[in-house]
């Protein structure tokens, strides 16, 4: 019975968070994957991301948000992001509140 209930909670969060995932339509980019300060080293040249072994393909945004400690982070974040690349804000919309 357990793992019937389980399957059955795995199924409904599967479907809840595709849909999220179809409705926004994110292109994926190849993403660090684990991409939160503990991983960013800071040396005379800059920072330095480390620790790759959870590096994959997906949204933007999973990257982003695992950095932003705030409202504000994320939205300096974003702003230096939009210097190199666009961002689609609708991937937003995949942060957990």
């Amino acid at each position: 019975p357990r793992e019937r209930v389980y399957r059955a909670a795995i199924a409904r969060l599967d479907a809840v968070l595709g849909a999220r995932f179809d409705a926004v339509a994110a292109r994926r980019l190849r993403l660090h994957g684990d991409c939160h300060a503990g991983n960013v080293l800071w040396a005379g040249s800059g920072p330095a991301l480390v620790d790759f072994d959870d590096a994959r393909m997906g949204p933007a945004v999973q990257d982003l948000w695992m950095l932003a400690t705030d409202a504000i982070a994320m939205q300096q974040l974003l702003e230096g992001y939009e210097q190199m690349r666009p961002f689609d804000r609708a991937e937003l919309a995949l942060v957990p509140a």
